[in-house]
């Protein structure tokens, strides 16, 4: 029940979190990136409350992928230019 209520809590920082991180890497492929960035910041944050563990980041994980699904299957992200190529 604990971890029910400390993810619903987060479910807000989540979607603001998500939300922000799309707007800043908005190119197409960047997803593995975006995800990553917004499960270390969130992290950070619960590590800073002692709040994270191996459970706690699995479900945390599950609800980025949810809230990224949601937005995408409503229209609110939609798939964008691809991202530039890496010059060497």
């Amino acid at each position: 029940m604990t971890y029910l209520l400390l993810v619903l809590q987060l479910l807000p920082v989540v979607i603001h979190a998500v939300m922000a991180i799309q707007a800043a890497l908005p190119a197409t492929g960047q997803g593995a990136t975006r995800k990553a960035l917004v499960m270390s910041s969130i992290q950070a944050a619960a590590s800073a409350g002692g709040k994270t563990d191996d459970e706690m980041t699995a479900a945390l994980s599950a609800l980025v992928d949810q809230v990224v699904g949601v937005l995408h299957a409503t229209g609110v992200f939609t798939k964008s230019t691809p991202a530039p190529a890496v010059k060497a």
